[in-house]
């Protein structure tokens, strides 16, 4: 071997010992690591620990680091690499992110039992978008449904949830 040889020759060893060892990680063979899952409120609370116990029942060992927020900041995650994925409710329109439809949903007005709507058991659109709402905050998967689907009933200046 020549002296550019043995120089370079310490290097490719390890270049190569390296290689190897990214293999084997590829391959599984250093553990599945943490598992970064983000989700909205609705689901972080109602699904993921279910999903997260059958996740971690499958995968003997592996760890998952749960973080709960809003539609948006849990997309803002992902497209961060801070999480690794995101069950969201809500729309997300960033080219960066795939996005896959995963569970239906359905939303429910409801109001407390004196209220004046109770009584009547049934409201018409018109009706129930001249009461006062509680909604949720901007951002929100569930608020992103509302809006969408109120819209075509909503009069100019009037708003669901204003």
């Amino acid at each position: 071997m020549n002296e550019i040889g043995q120089t370079i020759m310490p290097k490719a060893l390890e270049m190569l010992d390296r290689a190897a060892e990214l293999e084997s990680l590829l391959a599984g063979g250093g553990g599945l690591g943490t598992l970064h899952l983000g989700a909205s409120l609705t689901i972080g609370n109602y699904l993921c620990p279910r999903l997260i116990q059958s996740y971690m029942h499958s995968y003997p060992g592996a760890q998952v680091r749960l973080e709960i927020g809003n539609t948006s900041h849990m997309a803002a995650g992902v497209a961060r690499f801070d999480l690794d994925l995101a069950l969201i409710e809500g729309e997300i329109n960033d080219p960066n992110l795939t996005v896959t439809d995963w569970l239906g949903d359905e939303l429910v007005v409801f109001c407390g039992a004196d209220h004046p709507l109770a009584e009547q058991g049934h409201a018409s659109i018109d009706r129930i978008l001249d009461e006062s709402w509680v909604v949720r905050e901007p951002g929100s998967g569930t608020r992103q449904t509302l809006d969408r689907a109120m819209t075509p009933f909503c009069r100019a200046g009037r708003s669901a949830g204003a």
